[in-house]
C-alpha cells in the first residue's frame, strides 16, 4: 500500500497499486473533467467498434480518456493545444526524472543569482501575506504583472515593480515571473516555476516530457484562483470597490504552497504509473487536419469538443505557455475607447475553437459527422445538455441536444443517447454560467452505420 502525497484539490485519492492509479490521476484541474465517466466511455467505445481497433480521441484535453482507452486498444490522442500532448504522453508512457536533486538544487542556485530588485519584490509580497495586508495584496493581484504594464496605485509597490522590470529587460528565462507573478502565482512560486522549467530543459529528452507534465500539475495546484483555472485572476473587490472578506484567506492558502514541493509530489505520482498496455500517439494539431490525416484508419472516434462560447484556451493559457516555453505576450482588449492588457493576461496567439463560435459550430459538427459518414466510422460524442428556463445566458450551449441529434441523423444510420447515471461534471464558477444543471449533465451520443 502506498500513501501518495496529494496535491491541492484531491488530485490523487488512492492507496492502491500502480495499475489502478492511472484512472484516479487527474493531471490538472480541468473543466468538464471526464474522470468519473471513464468506464462508461470505454464501454460505449467498445460497444460500437471492433476489439483492438484504433481509437481516435479527437479533443484529448487532460488525456484521461486517452489513457483509459489505451488500456484496451491503440489510440491516437489529438488536441490543438500543446499542454494536452504533454499530458497524454506522460499518462500513457511515463518516464519521470530518476533523480530530482539536480533540479531542486538548481532552483536554489537560481535564487542566489537573481537581481536584488526581483528578491525585493518577492519579499514585499511575502510581508503583505504575513501581515494579512488586504489593500497591498489586492494591488498585487490587480497590478502585479510586470509584462502587462499596469501601474499600481501604491508608490512603494510601483517603484519596486519598475526596478524589477528594468533589471529583467530582455531576460528570457523568467517568463512566468514577468507575466503571471503576483497575479496567478505568488512571486516566489512564479520564480520557482521558472527555475524548474529551465532545469527541465537540461534533462535528457526521454525524461523531459513527464517532467513538464509534473510542472503543469504543479502550476494547476498552485494557482490563486477559484476553481484552479486561468480564465481570470481573483477579484479582490466587489462591484462597489470594497475588499472582499474572503479574499485574503483564499490568497494566503494558495500562496503558502511551495512549487518545489508540489513538483516533487507530481514526479512521484508519475513514477508510480505504468505505461498503458497499448500504444498511444499524441498529436498536436487542429481537428480538421487530424481527421484528414487519419482518414479511414480509425476504428472509432471519441470526441469531446467544447460545448460553450467560453473558449477552453482561456482556462489553460498559462499551462500552454509552460508547455511551449515561449514568450506569450499579453493580448489587448478594449475597455470603452481605451486599449488595455486583458485582465486574464491571455496569450497574444490564443486558439479560438469553431465549436465555441455560434456562426461556425454547425459547420464544425457537420465536418466531423461527414468524416464518420464517409468512412463508416462509429462516433462516441460527449456532450453536456443545458436546461431551459434558468438564469443561464442563452449562449451557454452552442447547440441543443435536439439540434445535434437532428444534424447527426443526416450522417449516421443509427443515433442513440447514453446517460452517465446522473453525475454532474465541473461547473463554471459564476452561477449564471451553471445553466441549471439537471444532474444528467453529461451524455454520450452514439452514431453508427
Amino acid at each position: 500500500m502506498v500513501d501518495l502525497t496529494k496535491g491541492r484539490g484531491g488530485q490523487l485519492n488512492i492507496e492502491a497499486n500502480p495499475e489502478e492509479s492511472a484512472a484516479a490521476l487527474r493531471p490538472v484541474h480541468y473543466l468538464g473533467n471526464k474522470s468519473r465517466f471513464l468506464t462508461r466511455i470505454e464501454t460505449a467505445v467498445a460497444d460500437v467498434s471492433t476489439p483492438d481497433s484504433l481509437a481516435l480521441d479527437l479533443f484529448s484535453g487532460s488525456g484521461v480518456v486517452a489513457r483509459k482507452l489505451a488500456e484496451s486498444r491503440p489510440v491516437i490522442a489529438a488536441d490543438v493545444q500543446c499542454y494536452s500532448s504533454i499530458l497524454v504522453s506522460a499518462l500513457t508512457a511515463p518516464n519521470p526524472p530518476a533523480n530530482l536533486d539536480p533540479i531542486l538544487s538548481s532552483v536554489e542556485r537560481r535564487f542566489d543569482s537573481l537581481p536584488s530588485s526581483v528578491l525585493d519584490l518577492m519579499f514585499f509580497e511575502e510581508t503583505a501575506l504575513r501581515n494579512q495586508d488586504a489593500g497591498t495584496l489586492a494591488n498585487i493581484v490587480e497590478c502585479g504583472s510586470i509584462a502587462a504594464g499596469i501601474q499600481p496605485s501604491a508608490k512603494a509597490f510601483s517603484e519596486l515593480k519598475e526596478r524589477a522590470r528594468l533589471d529583467l529587460f530582455g531576460h528570457g528565462e523568467l517568463t512566468l515571473f514577468r507575466h503571471y507573478g503576483g497575479v496567478y502565482f505568488s512571486y516566489r512560486q512564479a520564480l520557482e516555476l521558472d527555475a524548474i522549467a529551465t532545469a527541465i530543459n537540461s534533462l535528457p529528452e526521454v525524461e523531459r516530457n513527464t517532467a513538464l507534465a509534473a510542472l503543469l500539475g504543479t502550476a494547476s495546484d498552485a494557482v490563486s484562483t477559484v476553481g484552479s483555472h486561468f480564465a481570470q485572476p481573483l477579484r479582490p473587490k466587489d462591484s462597489k470597490g470594497q475588499l472582499k472578506i474572503s479574499f485574503v484567506r483564499t490568497l494566503t492558502k494558495a500562496r503558502q504552497l511551495s512549487a518545489q514541493d508540489l513538483f516533487s509530489g507530481w514526479v512521484n505520482k508519475y513514477g508510480l504509473l505504468k505505461p498503458s498496455p497499448y500504444p498511444c500517439s499524441a498529436v498536436m494539431d487542429d481537428f480538421r487536419n487530424v481527421l484528414s490525416a487519419v482518414g479511414e484508419s480509425a476504428g472509432v472516434i471519441y470526441a469531446d469538443p467544447p460545448y460553450t462560447r467560453d473558449h477552453y484556451s482561456r482556462f489553460y493559457h498559462v499551462l500552454e505557455t509552460i508547455a511551449l516555453g515561449d514568450e506569450p505576450g499579453v493580448s489587448i482588449t478594449k475597455v470603452g475607447s481605451e486599449s488595455v492588457a486583458s485582465r486574464g493576461l491571455y496569450r497574444v496567439a490564443r486558439h479560438q475553437s469553431p465549436f465555441s463560435i455560434r456562426s461556425q459550430v454547425v459547420d464544425a459538427f457537420s465536418l466531423l459527422f461527414a468524416h464518420c459518414g464517409e468512412f463508416g466510422t462509429p462516433l462516441v460524442l460527449s456532450y453536456s445538455p443545458s436546461t431551459l428556463g434558468t438564469i443561464a445566458r442563452p449562449q451557454t450551449r452552442m447547440m441543443t441536444v435536439s439540434q445535434l441529434l437532428d444534424l447527426a441523423k443526416h450522417y449516421f444510420r443509427n443515433v442513440s443517447i447514453l446517460s452517465t447515471d446522473h453525475l454532474a461534471h465541473s461547473k463554471f464558477n459564476r452561477q449564471e454560467l451553471n445553466a441549471g444543471v439537471d444532474y444528467d449533465a453529461e451524455i454520450l451520443i452514439l452514431g453508427t452505420h
